[in-house]
């Protein structure tokens, strides 16, 4: 069986306007008509149709997987445009681009204030998890200093909790968005295991940190270096993977 999609809405306030941007930021064909719809017809044959709406638009998310080359050429467009842009989701890293996942990636908001995403390596998903608690810690460490939100999103459970702030967690997609944001910061985090205390297919983490962030003068600035003991919680799911349930970084401070 093979299925694609094949077309779908994007809603705007002028959609001719944007559908022109977004063809020329990208650097694909002049939009046409789908019916009463001005479109953008990717080179995989999918058609973004678009929209008009009027009141307040309801944002989306749009990830385009690209060449290397045209990477480099979207991103001259929007610099030679003086757009904003950013490594992450919510305005994280401004001027920055990610190298998650051993490709490059950067987001930039459209007119009407959809997120668009570009990439050169697509979001393949993956099992996840580790063999045994001692690997997890391993792995998230790998992900954070290789810049893979993906990789590092994929050690935690769909159901998983995060201390973001005192009596403060997040989940689901906001989970993974924090990673990303946090992520695009970081220039070196060290985890070194304290205690392991496992009871069947239940582990509790005790680990100390050491991260090098960019400073308040970004990334050609100097770093600044955060420590802390964090307090993890861990289990072993039907697949016989490890995985974080609640990930608390800074301990009982949380």
């Amino acid at each position: 069986m093979t299925v694609r999609l094949d077309h779908t809405f994007v809603h705007a306030r002028d959609a001719r306007r944007a559908a022109r941007d977004l063809a020329d930021t990208l650097g694909l064909p002049e939009p046409s008509w789908s019916g009463p719809f001005p479109a953008v017809r990717l080179d995989d044959g999918t058609l973004l149709e678009f929209v008009e709406v009027t009141g307040e638009v309801t944002t989306q998310h749009y990830a385009f997987a690209v060449t290397e080359d045209d990477f480099d050429a979207v991103l001259a467009r929007l610099r030679q445009q003086g757009r904003p842009f950013w490594a992450g989701p919510l305005h994280h890293g401004p001027g920055q681009i990610n190298r998650w996942g051993g490709g490059r990636g950067f987001y930039f908001n459209s007119e009407d204030g959809h997120a668009v995403e570009v990439l050169t390596r697509p979001f393949r998903g993956g099992v996840g998890g580790a063999a045994d608690p001692v690997e997890l810690v391993r792995l998230v460490a790998e992900a954070y200093n290789g810049g893979d939100a993906e990789a590092a999103a994929r050690l935690f459970e769909p159901g998983a909790v995060l201390a973001v702030a005192p009596g403060e967690t997040v989940t689901g997609a906001a989970l993974r968005d924090s990673i990303g944001g946090f992520m695009g910061r970081v220039r070196h985090m060290e985890i070194r295991i304290r205690h392991i205390y496992q009871a069947g297919g239940v582990a509790l983490l005790v680990t100390d940190h050491v991260t090098d962030l960019d400073g308040p003068d970004g990334p050609g600035g100097a770093p600044v270096r955060v420590t802390g003991t964090a307090t993890d919680v861990a289990r072993r799911g039907a697949d016989g993977r490890w995985r974080y349930l609640i990930d608390n970084p800074s301990g009982s401070g949380h």
